[in-house]
């Protein structure tokens, strides 16, 4: 006999015998679909990777509350996995900011730091955007056979010109 349940990520009123259920710790949790459930895990991992993508690059323990809100308010716009490709992008700039103007409060260096990623993750997203077309395209050429595997396959020798003498280059 199916009985009343709810969908722990939307809320949604569904029956036991329809509803996609996980056991955590002993508990039953549900969801209206697997996909649901799959896209919300992918949704965490990516999150999970970010922020430690984030704490690599400021090095710091962990991620101190005005980050997190930085980032979640970034997140109404852009993935996780934009948010990350923007810091591993502008990496250089942030750690030149940390090497040379480190002297002011955690509070002001997080703010800062931010205000390069939020200048520079449309670009970011624009390129994403591009690669994953390309992507797309590749994959769409691959399916379609358009693409000859021979080519594909083929190893080219590179000739090794062994030249150390370099006094032809310089003035």
């Amino acid at each position: 006999m199916a009985r009343l349940c709810k969908c722990v990520h939307c809320k949604r009123e569904l029956t036991t015998d329809k509803a996609f259920k996980i056991v955590v710790n002993g508990k039953n949790k549900y969801y209206c679909t697997e996909e649901e459930y799959k896209q919300i895990e992918e949704e965490i991992d990516d999150k999970n990777k970010c922020l430690g993508t984030i704490i690599m690059i400021l090095n710091i323990p962990f991620a101190q509350p005005v980050l997190l809100k930085e980032i979640k308010s970034l997140r109404d716009f852009y993935s996780y996995i934009i948010i990350e490709k923007a810091f591993k992008d502008n990496e250089q700039s942030i750690k030149w900011f940390l090497e040379n103007k480190d002297n002011g409060s955690e509070y002001g260096k997080i703010k800062y730091i931010m205000t390069i990623i939020k200048n520079n993750i449309n670009s970011t997203y624009k390129k994403y955007m591009q690669e994953q077309k390309a992507l797309e395209k590749i994959l769409n050429k691959v399916e379609s056979h358009e693409i000859d595997m021979d080519i594909m396959n083929t190893s080219i020798e590179i000739q090794n010109n062994d030249i150390t003498d370099i006094t032809q280059f310089l003035d």
